[in-house]
């Protein structure tokens, strides 16, 4: 997209070139992933002043969790957030035999590689006969506490005996913990945990079966967490791919034992058959691992869960408010940490998304028209009369109506007509899809393919939101990796549930990929379909919200092959309309699209989105309340323009509160293109590959009470935006940690792009330039190596000072255990270089900045205490 069009949404380049990078060629910030810092305390804030900080040392919290398990098995006790990624694995590549090297963690050694191979986007392991067992280990990876992940399916049932699965944890000399999986005939899911060594394997808290069966080709999503070393906690859950993942841990165990592994340890996957099973495949889709690392002769990186209400530390002392402190300030606790990490559990955001699907019970109001997949279009639309589809009940539905759908699968695009607002949700307890894909069957083998013959569906592949035109040739305007170049093409096929991979000729077709020739009328896949299920995408809309007051709640929504110039899925574009409890899950581009103003979108998941979870655009006033935005951008569109999990532009008023986003490919949350007057509050921004919370050419903003962590890029990145308020956010552990940068780029110069144009040009809200924002209470921890500060204030235009862009910053905690990176805070003196300072002493001393700052390596005394909360910060976030 370039500024010369008028595309629905725009971004603008966030990428400067860096004063010190630009003297150092070799090094670009953020570039080098790295461990990030110790930890030995952790920092709990409750919505009042500056929050409440618990503390809880290492061994408290294993202690903490020993009786959380004994108590309730299912208690989320530990999080080992914010550390360092050891293992990201998702098996984009062809090995005939083993498993070669991981994206990152290593090369694998196998036992067995002869019965490994990958391709398609899976690593396969064969278990070839009864009581055979496939060792997957990464040995250049070594850490003691893990959170690790992995998904995984089996093209059939387990047959005649039960199939296990799962990972391996601080695997040495001594032994191994093997968190596992087991599926037994039929597809009964079970949990367990083991320490295996030279005397055997002993097993660990028993044994709990999941409330869920795994089907032939459905994945199962494997989390496991293991902390401490007097008392060594496990904990594990696992749910099927594209449901809800369950909030609480499912099983748990606790090893006291002598026999204990304390130590680090590798990392691994590992496999058994039965001795009464048959010979079978199973299927790895991706496998990541964070490990809480810590310095030499530190603990671990452990995180303490929330601290129930009862026991919330009673205020101590209150702060004085300095002249120029108006707002009247809230008590404040003395408390002596050390080491700040990030919050676990007690935040609402940990419960954001959608219900999952078929759990919500909405009353039927009278005169409602329900639709059943059994219902006849002639008939009445009663409970014992329903219509067939969708599109029938819409059209009798009167406005203000309710259309009730029963449990099964619909198969269509669902309009809302301008003319008459309507509500569309599920009938209670019940299972309603949407979905944009068919069953396909006829299949012949043609060469090392299979073929289907007369399939004509056809999409628009354009790669930018004008139909028909070429992708952007500008640095950060180009939507396409070259390393992805089908990534615009919608067409979805699926097999067994396995989304496949796109290729461009029937010569490129192999294992887990297909081929869509329109010339042809074929569909060409790599894998036998034969006694499996394929299902292709057909239609390219799901949702169109365009009557005002419309409301969409209660279903999912899934398999849509829209196109880029086609927004969302799901769209909204009828003013004061609702979206709520509804699950957004693979889909081609964008899951969904608010474009209007007054929209409220609430408790929804969007995951699996080819190119951005949630967008909006010219949609004033918008409300993002719980939302969920994780695992988007699966086919790798440039982190610019857009791609990732929220993008809004071009709007005035939007709220984003108690919202996670999560394990998205690009940024997190961005603010772009004259958004004025947001509140982004409450949420967890966690591990995106690139920043976090990007807010650029904007005005007007509230941060607060965010965790951002983990993150690829910068944790807070402001860029030509003004007049922020940037309060009691813990931010940890991502590129530089806060970066306020100023580019050449000005709102009073119109040919530059990104201006919103209903607004009278020049707008005096935008001016483009970094300037009174506020900086307190927040915890800023160590970036990733690589980066080169903490508080980063530049001008690359080098015509302001950080003095003349009216900043004031006080009441933070800057922790670098080990005084990286050397320089604490960048400071922009205009022209020429910028200002360094290695501590906050000679920052305070020079700049007059942090009167009530801290920056403790290791054990500390007291806070200072904390800046009084501005009233209007406080009312934005529940204080």
């Amino acid at each position: 997209m370039s500024g010369r069009t008028r595309e629905p949404e725009g971004s603008t380049p966030d990428e400067g070139p860096l004063w010190w990078e630009d003297a150092h060629p070799g090094f670009r910030d953020g570039d080098r992933p790295g461990p990030s810092r110790s930890r030995r305390r952790a920092v709990r804030r409750i919505r009042r002043g500056f929050r409440t900080t618990a503390i809880v040392s290492v061994a408290g919290v294993t202690a903490l969790g020993a009786a959380a398990l004994t108590q309730a098995p299912v208690r989320d006790f530990i999080s080992v957030g914010g550390g360092t990624q050891v293992v990201s694995d998702d098996f984009t590549r062809t090995v005939a035999k083993g498993w070669d090297s991981a994206g990152k963690g290593g090369r694998y050694t196998l036992n067995d590689p002869a019965h490994a191979s990958v391709s398609g986007g899976t690593g396969k392991l064969v278990l070839a006969a009864p009581g055979a067992s496939m060792n997957a280990q990464l040995t250049s990876v070594s850490a003691a506490d893990v959170d690790a992940r992995v998904s995984f399916a089996l093209p059939d049932n387990p047959v005649g005996g039960d199939v296990y699965f799962g990972v391996v944890l601080r695997s040495g000399a001594q032994g191994s913990y093997r968190a596992k999986v087991r599926v037994l005939p039929g597809g009964t899911v079970r949990l367990s945990f083991s320490r295996a060594g030279a005397g055997g394997e002993t097993f660990l808290g028993g044994e709990t079966q999941l409330p869920i069966r795994l089907g032939p080709g459905r994945r199962l999503v494997l989390q496991a967490q293991i902390a401490g070393t007097d008392k060594v906690s496990l904990m594990s859950k696992a749910w099927l791919s594209d449901v809800v993942p369950p909030s609480s841990w499912q099983h748990g165990a606790v090893d006291t034992s002598a026999q204990r592994l304390t130590g680090r340890g590798t990392l691994g996957l590992w496999s058994y058959l039965s001795r009464s099973g048959t010979a079978g495949t199973l299927e790895v889709g991706s496998f990541s691992a964070d490990a809480a690392e810590a310095a030499p002769g530190e603990p671990p990186v452990i995180v303490t869960p929330s601290v129930p209400a009862a026991t919330t530390p009673t205020p101590t002392t209150t702060p004085t408010p300095t002249a120029s402190a108006t707002p009247k300030p809230t008590a404040t606790p003395t408390v002596t940490p050390t080491t700040p990490s990030v919050p676990a559990g007690g935040r609402r955001s940990a419960k954001a998304g959608s219900a999952p699907v078929g759990s919500t019970r909405y009353a039927i109001p009278a005169r409602a028209v329900v639709v059943a997949t059994s219902g006849d279009d002639g008939a009445a639309g009663s409970v014992e009369a329903p219509v067939h589809t969708i599109a029938r009940a819409v059209s009798v539905a009167p406005a203000g109506g309710t259309v009730v759908l029963r449990a099964g699968v619909y198969h269509e695009t669902v309009t809302v007509p301008a003319s008459k607002s309507l509500t569309v949700q599920a009938y209670p307890g019940e299972e309603v899809w949407l979905d944009g894909s068919v069953q396909v069957s006829g299949w012949r083998a043609e060469g090392s393919a299979w073929v289907h013959d007369g399939w004509t569906a056809r999409f628009d592949h354009s790669p930018t939101y004008a139909v028909g035109a070429a992708d952007g040739t500008a640095a950060a305007w180009k939507f396409l990796n070259p390393s992805f170049p089908l990534a615009a093409h919608p067409d979805l096929v699926f097999l067994d549930g396995r989304q496949l991979k796109q290729v461009g000729s029937v010569g490129e077709v192999k294992g887990a990929t297909f081929y869509a020739d329109y010339a042809g009328e074929r569909l060409y896949v790599g894998e036998n379909p034969a006694g499996r299920e394929v299902r292709a995408s057909d239609l390219a809309e799901g949702v169109n919200l365009r009557a005002p007051g419309s409301v969409l709640r209660g279903v999912g929504v899934r398999r849509y092959a829209t196109p880029v110039p086609g927004l969302g899925t799901v769209k909204i574009t009828g003013r004061d309309s609702t979206v709520e409890n509804v699950l957004i899950a693979d889909v081609a581009t964008t899951g969904l699209s608010a474009l209007a103003a007054h929209v409220t979108v609430r408790d929804v998941t969007v995951r699996r989105a080819g190119m951005l979870g949630i967008h909006a655009n010219y949609a004033d006033d918008l409300q993002l309340l719980s939302v969920r935005a994780e695992d988007n951008n699966i086919e790798r569109f440039n982190s610019s323009p857009v791609s990732g999990g929220i993008k809004v532009t071009r709007l005035r008023g939007v709220a984003i509160v108690d919202s996670v986003a999560s394990g998205n490919a690009g940024k997190g949350v961005w603010l772009d293109e004259s958004v004025y007057d947001s509140t982004v509050t409450g949420n967890d921004i966690r591990n995106n590959s690139h920043h976090g919370i990007s807010w650029e050419i904007s005005a007007k903003a509230v941060f607060a009470d965010n965790v951002i962590t983990g993150n690829g890029g910068d944790g807070l990145r402001v860029n030509d935006s003004a007049g922020a308020e940037i309060w009691n956010n813990v931010i940890t552990g991502n590129g530089r940690t806060l970066n306020l940068v100023q580019d050449n780029r000005r709102g009073a110069r119109l040919s530059d792009p990104g201006h919103d144009p209903r607004q009278k040009l020049p707008d005096p809200t935008m001016t483009w330039l970094v300037g009174h924002i506020r900086i307190g209470n927040n915890v800023l921890g160590a970036p990733k190596a690589g980066a080169t500060c903490v508080l980063c204030v530049e001008d690359y235009s080098h015509e302001r000072s950080a003095a003349q862009m009216n900043l004031e910053v006080d009441g933070n905690v800057y922790y670098r255990p080990d005084r990286t990176p050397n320089w604490l805070v960048i400071w922009s003196r205009g022209a020429g270089d910028p200002q360094t300072f290695t501590s906050l002493d000679a920052f305070q001393k020079a700049t007059g900045q942090e009167d009530r700052g801290s920056a403790p390596s290791g054990a500390v005394g007291a806070l200072p205490a904390a800046v009084p909360l501005p009233a209007s910060v406080a009312g934005r976030t529940g204080s």
